[in-house]
């Protein structure tokens, strides 16, 4: 961004992808200009599932009071939940994340589907990002994304998500890019970087 500084101007809303990349770069000083947008048309419409300007202003806000912020919009409420899960869950054993794993609700037409999508929870990380990355088979590429969900650990994982998020297939339902997002979340909770945002430098 060449004015990174300045995303309340009207006319220059910031896109999906600056606001993820914003948001991973985990700097505190975007913090003021982003929470405004959560209050204003541009996040009513942008924010109807998983939505960037929030993945952003969670990871980016400095301090806890606007934790329980009350508000009747919904891209406000999104955001004091997403900031309350990072900051307070915590990381899970290798048994836990297993049986989280597997209550996942893949994409699947069947049975035989679902089997088949369970499987990807016996790949390693690497592999379900060649999946997910791969544009043959659009469930498949969502079923990855989601045992990533469950699966990721490294900070290496996190970046693969954070270009699948923006790259991604798109769905009605934003699952790839939910399955993203909340992957990338947990793999900060796993290690242990779920902590307010700093500043830059």
């Amino acid at each position: 961004m060449k004015k990174p500084r300045t995303l309340n101007n009207e006319d220059e809303q910031p896109s999906s992808v600056v606001l993820y990349l914003v948001g991973f770069t985990r700097d505190q000083d975007y913090f003021p200009y982003l929470y405004p947008l959560l209050k204003t048309q541009y996040a009513k419409d942008s924010c109807i599932y998983y939505c960037g300007l929030v993945f952003a202003a969670v990871l980016t806000c400095p301090d806890k009071k606007h934790f329980n912020y009350r508000s009747h919009l919904q891209p406000v409420k999104d955001f004091s939940f997403w900031l309350n899960r990072f900051l307070n869950d915590k990381s899970s054993s290798t048994l836990q994340k297993r049986k989280d794993a597997a209550r996942a609700k893949f994409v699947a037409a069947d049975r035989r589907g679902r089997l088949q999508a369970a499987k990807l929870l016996e790949f390693p990380a690497r592999k379900l990002v060649e999946i997910a990355k791969s544009g043959t088979d659009r469930n498949r590429q969502i079923n990855a994304a989601i045992a990533l969900e469950y699966l990721g650990e490294s900070m290496e994982t996190a970046e693969n998500l954070l270009v699948l998020a923006i790259q991604g297939p798109v769905d009605e339902s934003d699952r790839f890019v939910g399955a993203c997002y909340r992957g990338i979340f947990n793999i900060l909770i796993r290690t242990k970087r779920n902590h307010l945002a700093g500043p830059r430098g």
